[in-house]
């Protein structure tokens, strides 16, 4: 039985309910992504990857109330959300994740809120202490400081936030960080990172403190764990300046090498903005 199956059933007597609760605590195999925010939405998948996903979302207007459905060429991806009508959307979505959890068995696979206030910060924690991903959309400095600080971030993290002039501090131990304004990240922010694939998008690094970064990767003084790195960087003279060290030129940018002989290979692009991309091998 599909999500909505199931969760259908267990509505229709306490009976149903019990049985269904009982089952998806013998075998659960539901990964669920939840929205909190002006276009609030659970999202239920069988995994994170790409295949059949199962969605509630919550409007305003009646208009768009229904069920709609979609199929991906070949059948690589399938998609069905219930749209409901709601005059409190955050908090019927919250409400109805408060029904449907014990009924598949499983926990917030990744959580996407706008402006997360404490009574949200603190309801995400009232269900669990950590997180596999989650994306902030807007937020005060102190109200994102706070999620930060009760909830665990365990893979990937990704603001989105306005440009202002926060200072925060970032979890250990992310899969991934990616910042749409990382003006929020200086030179010394970068050099504590402990992340192991980095999108910095809107940076305000220098071409010099680009270029320290990579200095300090190639001596084992920073990023031990690093795989990938991609940074805006300014127009003129970049290459120049940011590669003014040891190298190899190659036919795809150059190549670096730490000193434990791991190598990292260096691009420059240019898609919506000039950028650097390093990997490692």
């Amino acid at each position: 039985m599909n999500p909505f199956e199931l969760i259908n059933l267990s509505l229709t007597s306490s009976k149903a309910r019990r049985a269904v609760i009982f089952f998806s605590r013998i075998k659960s195999r539901f990964w669920v992504g939840i929205g909190i925010h002006g276009s609030p939405f659970i999202n239920i998948k069988e995994s994170r990857r790409i295949g059949m996903s199962w969605e509630y979302s919550w409007t305003s207007n009646p208009s768009k109330v229904g069920l709609t459905t979609h199929t991906a060429r070949l059948d690589l991806y399938s998609y069905e959300c219930i749209h409901l009508f709601s005059e409190s959307r955050m908090h019927d979505c919250m409400k109805w994740y408060e029904i449907i959890k014990p009924v598949l068995g499983c926990q917030i696979g990744h959580a996407s809120v706008d402006n997360p206030k404490p009574s949200i910060t603190d309801w995400l924690r009232s269900h669990q202490d950590s997180i596999g991903g989650i994306s902030i959309l807007e937020g005060d400095e102190e109200n994102v400081k706070y999620l930060l600080k009760t909830i665990r971030v365990l893979g990937d993290l990704s603001l989105k936030i306005s440009p202002r002039s926060y200072q925060l501090e970032f979890p250990e131990g992310l899969t991934r960080l990616e910042i749409d304004t990382a003006e929020l990240i200086n030179y010394d922010q970068l050099l504590r990172l402990k992340v192991r694939n980095i999108n910095l998008r809107g940076s305000i690094l220098t071409n010099q403190e680009i270029n320290g970064f990579l200095k300090s990767w190639m001596s084992c003084e920073s990023h031990l764990d690093l795989k990938s790195i991609e940074i805006d960087i300014p127009l003129s003279k970049a290459v120049n300046e940011i590669m003014d060290l040891p190298h190899e030129v190659t036919k795809i940018g150059y190549k670096i090498k730490r000193c434990d002989r791991k190598e990292a290979n260096v691009t420059f692009g240019l898609w919506t903005r000039p950028y650097l991309y390093l990997s490692i091998d």
